[in-house]
C-alpha cells in the first residue's frame, strides 16, 4: 500500500458494514482479520508486511475519517513458508475492497447531500415565489405580513416568527404600531416572550446582531426612509438543528423582500391619500352646489362601509364600498343648482334632470384608472329591486350588489337629513320606511345588515354637518 486507507465522508458507525465485507473476503483468501478500535491501535509501521516467529506474517492498515482515527485492521497469514509473500499478494485485493466500499459510501453520501441541497433550494424558491406573488396585496398589508411569518416559520422550523413595526415607523397608518406573529414560544406566552425581547432591544445600546444566536435570528427591516421595524425568527426547533447559514441567508433575502414591500406600501399609502383627497374635493364640489346635502356623500360612504362589513366582506372590499359611497352622487355636478336647491315639488322636466345624475357621474369617472369596480354603484344606485328605478330599470339580481348596498345607505341618509323640501325624519319613521322598502326597492339582506348597525357615529356626522350648514 502507498498509504493508510482513509474513510472520507464515512462516520464511525459505518465501519461495521466494511468489516463484514472484509471478513467475508478474507475467509475466501485464507487470511485472518482482526479489528482494533481507536483506543487499542498498535504502534509500529503500517502497510508493511512483517514476519514473526513461527512464520506468522501480518500487516496493519489504519482506518481514518479525515483527521479522526477509526482504528485499524490487522491481516495475518499463519504457518506457511511463504506467508509473507502470500500476504503481500492479498493486500491489493483487500485494498480494492476498501476503496470500492469507500467509493460507494461516498457516492451515497453525495446523493444524500445533493438531495438535501435540492430540497433546500426548492423550499427557498417556492417560498420566495409565494411571497413574491403575494406582494401585490398593498391594499391588505396585514395579510401579507402574517402570511410571510407563517411561511418562514413552517419552512425553516422556527417556533415563532414575528414582524414588529413600532408606532413611530413611517409605514402608513395600516401598519404602524402592529406586530404580526405566527407560532408559539416555549418560554411564556407568545405576547410576553416577544414583548420581553422588544423591550430589551428598544433599551439596549447593542446592535441587532447581538440578539442572534443558535436558536434565533433578528434582522432590521427598512424602507426608503430608513429602518422601520424588525423581523424575529426564534425558538429554533432542536430537531431542525441550530440556525444555519442557509437559514440566515434565506431570512436576509426575505428581509430584503419585506423592505421592498414596506417601501411600496408607504408609497401606495401616499398615492391613496392623494387620490382620496381628490375624491373628497369632488364631494365638496357637490356640497357647494347644494348646502342642504352637505356631508351626504361622506355619510353614505360611512354607511356603505359598515353595511359591507356587516355582510361579511373583507376590509379591502368594504373600503371600495366606502369610495363608491363617496362618489355615488358626483354626477350632480352636471345638474342645475336651481333644480338641486328647489324647495317645492319638482316638475317632470326637473325630475328628468335629476335622474340623469347617475349617468353623468358614470361619464365623469369612467376614464379614471382604478375605478372600474366603483362605476356600477355610481350608475345603478337608484335602481329598484322591482324594476321601477333608473336609469336602466334593472330588476332583482341584475342590479350589481355594490349598487344595492349604496342604494340602502343613500336612502337611509336621505330620510335622516334635512333637505330643501323637507325636514329630517325621526329615526323610528326612517327605520319603518326602510323595512317597508325591503324586497321592493331595497335588497332584503342589505336591509337586515343596515338595521343591525350602530348609528352613533352616523348621528355624530349628521350633527357636525348640520352645524357647518347652519354656520354657512
Amino acid at each position: 500500500m502507498n498509504g493508510p486507507v482513509t474513510f472520507e465522508g464515512l462516520p464511525e458507525e459505518r465501519v461495521r458494514p466494511l468489516l463484514e465485507k472484509l471478513a467475508s473476503r478474507c475467509d475466501e483468501l485464507g487470511v485472518g482479520l482482526v479489528y482494533l478500535g481507536p483506543d487499542e491501535t498498535e504502534d509500529g509501521p503500517t502497510g508493511e508486511v512483517s514476519v514473526t516467529e513461527g512464520s506468522r506474517a501480518s500487516v496493519r492498515l489504519v482506518l481514518s475519517h479525515r483527521d479522526d482515527s477509526l482504528g485499524s485492521i490487522v491481516l495475518t497469514s499463519m504457518n506457511e513458508a511463504d506467508a509473507a509473500a502470500r500476504l503481500q499478494a492479498v493486500v491489493p485485493t483487500i485494498e480494492a475492497v476498501v476503496r470500492d466500499h469507500l467509493m460507494i459510501s461516498e457516492l451515497e453520501d453525495d446523493v444524500i447531500d445533493l438531495a438535501d441541497q435540492i430540497t433546500d433550494a426548492y423550499e427557498m424558491l417556492e417560498l420566495m415565489y409565494a411571497l413574491g406573488n403575494s406582494m401585490a396585496s398593498l391594499d391588505d398589508p396585514d395579510r401579507f405580513l402574517s402570511f410571510t411569518c407563517k411561511r418562514v416559520r413552517e419552512t425553516l422550523g422556527f417556533g415563532y416568527v414575528a414582524v414588529h413595526l413600532p408606532e413611530s415607523a413611517d409605514v402608513g397608518p395600516l401598519l404602524a404600531g402592529k406586530t404580526h406573529w405566527d407560532g408559539s414560544a416555549r418560554e411564556g406566552t407568545d405576547a410576553e416572550h416577544l414583548d420581553r425581547l422588544l423591550s430589551v432591544m428598544a433599551h439596549s445600546e447593542m446592535s441587532l446582531d447581538a440578539f442572534n444566536g443558535p436558536q434565533a435570528v433578528v434582522r432590521p427591516l427598512r424602507n426608503d426612509q430608513g429602518v422601520v421595524g424588525v423581523m424575529i425568527a426564534g425558538d429554533k426547533h432542536r430537531e431542525a438543528g441550530n440556525v444555519s447559514s442557509y437559514d440566515t441567508k434565506l431570512i436576509d433575502a426575505i428581509g430584503g423582500l419585506l423592505s421592498t414591500f414596506l417601501t411600496n406600501s408607504r408609497l401606495y399609502n401616499e398615492q391613496r391619500e392623494m387620490a382620496m383627497g381628490v375624491l373628497e374635493s369632488l364631494s365638496a364640489a357637490i356640497d357647494a352646489k347644494d348646502p342642504y346635502t352637505r356631508g351626504h356623500a361622506q355619510r353614505v360612504a360611512h354607511l356603505s362601509y359598515q353595511i359591507a362589513i356587516a355582510l361579511g366582506y373583507d376590509a379591502a372590499h368594504a373600503e371600495r364600498l366606502r369610495v363608491a359611497g363617496l362618489l355615488h352622487d358626483v354626477g350632480k355636478i352636471g345638474v342645475a343648482e336651481a333644480v338641486l336647491q328647489k324647495s317645492g315639488k319638482l316638475t317632470r322636466d326637473e325630475y328628468e334632470q335629476i335622474k340623469k345624475h347617475p349617468e353623468i357621474g358614470h361619464r365623469i369617472l369612467k376614464d379614471l384608472k382604478g375605478l372600474d369596480d366603483i362605476l356600477p354603484a355610481v350608475l345603478h344606485h337608484h335602481e329598484r329591486l322591482d324594476g321601477g328605478g333608473y336609469p336602466h330599470g334593472l330588476k332583482g339580481d341584475r342590479i350589481p350588489m355594490n349598487a344595492r348596498i349604496v342604494a340602502a345607505a343613500d336612502t337611509f341618509d336621505a330620510m335622516s337629513s334635512t333637505r330643501s323640501y323637507r325636514a329630517r325624519l325621526p329615526r323610528e319613521e326612517v327605520l319603518a320606511e326602510i323595512r317597508r322598502s325591503s324586497g321592493s326597492q331595497l335588497d332584503p339582506d342589505v336591509v337586515d345588515a343596515l338595521l343591525e348597525l350602530d348609528f352613533s357615529d352616523f348621528d355624530s356626522m349628521i350633527e357636525k354637518h348640520s352645524k357647518r350648514t347652519a354656520a354657512a
